[in-house]
């Protein structure tokens, strides 16, 4: 059978301590050398971080398309239909899932969960500097063995040709995330259909709703008109008899005004009319007093001219 991993590497370089990448190979001896570069043609993605040390590698897929979709499923725990419900809530505390912590609590999760816990598959650790990161993990079905072993010593019962490299291209990916995720659609085609109907159910409703609450207003605009034109007729009304109420006003200061005008112009005439008759008088007098001969008629004692017509009696 052929071989086929998915493998998870941590950087060493300082900058970018405990950040992880994990990938498929069908050659791990000769995909680490690539990502460090030290051949070609290598991984771009890893091309900032280097130098990288090979932490574990899971082997013993049947298939390859098996094998990416662990690949998928161990990147994107979050996404996975088959380990987004862990991945939500049963984890606890395990840090930033992007380090390597979290990577392999991930991996020792997948391997407790179907499809991938009845594969005959195998762990290989390069080393055992971080078994420490294992207190939390659960352990692995019994058929899935463990081992320790340096890539340069590695074999696991296979033969590997230093140039053999790994035809990964993009459609397999897409293609081992649709299985991925195929079931979950299949699954999930019934309950859509009957969402579907709860959303025609609720459309209905609400058009009913609608058509009802419109009724309704126009019932009470029905209802309000007379009040509103009783309403507006009083205003017409007062407003009518205030305009009333102020042309009156009007008129009678007016006629006011007209008769004050009336009383002083009788007043001035009457004036005027005394002053005539005093005139009048004194013309009389002064006649009188011309026709004596320079004697006051009145007194009988001689007057003093004052005018050359008008003469003014001189008794006190």
């Amino acid at each position: 059978s052929k071989f086929y991993c998915c493998y998870l590497l941590t950087s060493l370089n300082p900058k970018y301590k405990q950040h992880t990448y994990i990938g498929f190979t069908v050659n791990p001896k000769r995909r680490i050398r690539q990502h460090n570069g030290e051949i070609t043609p290598g991984a771009k993605k890893t091309s900032t971080k280097r130098p990288w040390e090979m932490v574990v590698f899971v082997y013993g897929f049947p298939t390859k398309v098996t094998a990416l979709q662990f690949e998928w499923a161990w990147q994107n725990p979050y996404k996975s239909r088959r380990l987004r419900s862990i991945a939500d809530g049963s984890l606890g505390s395990i840090g930033n899932i992007l380090h390597l912590r979290a990577k392999i609590r991930f991996l020792f999760e997948m391997l407790n969960l179907s499809p991938w816990s009845s594969y005959p598959l195998s762990i290989n650790w390069l080393t055992q500097a971080h078994h420490h990161l294992l207190t939390d993990c659960p352990q692995p079905p019994s058929h899935i063995h463990a081992s320790i072993s340096p890539l340069t010593e590695f074999s696991g019962g296979y033969t590997f040709n230093e140039s053999s490299d790994d035809s990964n291209p993009e459609d397999e990916h897409d293609e081992a995330e649709e299985e991925e995720n195929s079931e979950e659609g299949e699954e999930g085609e019934e309950g859509e259909e009957e969402a579907q109907e709860d959303e025609e159910l609720l459309l209905h409703q609400q058009s009913d709703e609608e058509s009802e609450e419109k009724s309704d207003e126009q019932e009470a605009e029905e209802a309000e008109r007379p009040a509103k034109s009783f309403r507006v007729s009083r205003r017409r009304r007062s407003s009518s008899s205030s305009s009333s109420k102020g042309a009156d006003s009007n008129r009678r200061s007016h006629n006011r005004n007209q008769t004050a005008t009336h009383k002083d112009t009788d007043g001035r005439s009457k004036e005027k009319q005394k002053q005539k008759k005093k005139q009048k008088t004194r013309h009389s007098n002064a006649a009188s007093v011309a026709m004596a001969g320079g004697v006051c008629a009145t007194c009988s004692l001689p007057c003093i001219p004052a005018t050359d017509v008008i003469l003014y009696c001189a008794k006190p």
